[in-house]
């Protein structure tokens, strides 16, 4: 894969550095260990005094009022700047990273394509976009970022975008383990002309429409392009099951399990969803073995189709 390659001078400049390039997949050269966030890193980012973030803005006048922003939050220990993406690749090598605040637009290498590279040495690492494009943000949450944010950046806005990367470094004994990792924590979503994160526990269920996945919440409703089948194996981790081919549920949220003309289906906020009986058996199981489950479940067979209601 020559992620680099769209511009000879990036293909050139990475090249001189055998690891970038390696890493890039610009070389059949097996990446080096030292590649790893340093320490051993990927996943030895335990938690320390704060957060060591790389800047990435090819604008210094930008990037000396993000670095300044970010030094300034008691929660962060290190701010590293760079203004490319082979500038911040290199710090990355030679420093632990926990958190990157970029820039989309980059020159060379834009910082979708760095938050890739980066994203195959870290599943761990905490990626936020500063930028002012908005056209960009469904990208962004291809890569797994935990906040898309719109230049002029607010400081109440950028502190948001800092409790959400520390956030993702609690320690092991508070959060699963894949909870810890970003992917499949916040979905971009468009809200009033912005963008913003959405984090997936605040969605209630999620119905198939057409190429879109709808997202409901509490406040109303959002459209994703992404596949109900991708989302349910993101947020597996977080609760959701998929109880028909168009719908998928947090766990915890079913109120009851029942069966009605013209079929079965599940009670969630008063809602009723439709159930197919691919996914009834296993849905049942679940319900009656979460302990974070309080639905109503009738009837004793394992199978819809027997005499005994469920209601």
């Amino acid at each position: 894969m020559t992620i680099l390659r769209h511009t000879e001078a990036a293909t050139h400049r990475a090249r001189t550095s055998p690891r970038v390039a390696a890493t890039a997949g610009l070389t059949e050269q097996p990446a080096r260990p030292s590649l790893q966030p340093a320490g051993d890193r990927g996943r030895e980012l335990a938690v320390t005094s704060g957060l060591r973030v790389v800047a990435v803005d090819s604008d210094e006048h930008s990037l000396a009022e993000l670095a300044a922003a970010l030094r300034a939050d008691a929660r962060v220990a290190e701010v590293h700047t760079a203004t490319d993406a082979l500038a911040a690749l290199r710090i990355f090598q030679d420093h632990e990273v926990d958190t990157v605040v970029l820039e989309t637009d980059l020159p060379g290498m834009d910082g979708i394509e760095l938050a890739r590279i980066l994203r195959r040495l870290s599943d761990e690492l905490a990626i936020v976009y500063v930028t002012a494009y908005a056209d960009r943000a469904l990208e962004a949450y291809d890569v797994a970022a935990v906040d898309y944010v719109l230049k002029p950046l607010a400081p109440t806005r950028l502190a948001e975008s800092i409790r959400r990367a520390a956030e993702l470094r609690q320690p092991a004994a508070t959060l699963p383990v894949r909870q810890v990792a970003v992917a499949g924590r916040y979905i971009m979503v468009d809200q009033g002309g912005r963008t913003r994160a959405l984090p997936c526990t605040s969605v209630r269920w999620v119905e198939a429409h057409r190429d879109y996945a709808k997202l409901h919440t509490d406040e109303g409703s959002h459209l994703v392009r992404m596949s109900l089948t991708a989302l349910a194996e993101r947020w597996a981790v977080f609760g959701f099951v998929r109880i028909h081919r168009s719908y998928l549920v947090q766990l915890r949220l079913i109120q009851q399990l029942t069966s009605t003309e013209p079929g079965l289906s599940v009670i969630v906020d008063d809602r009723p969803l439709p159930v197919s009986r691919r996914y009834y058996r296993k849905l049942k199981d679940q319900l009656l073995h979460t302990d974070t489950s309080r639905a109503t479940i009738g009837g004793g067979g394992d199978s819809p189709d027997g005499d005994q209601a469920i209601a």
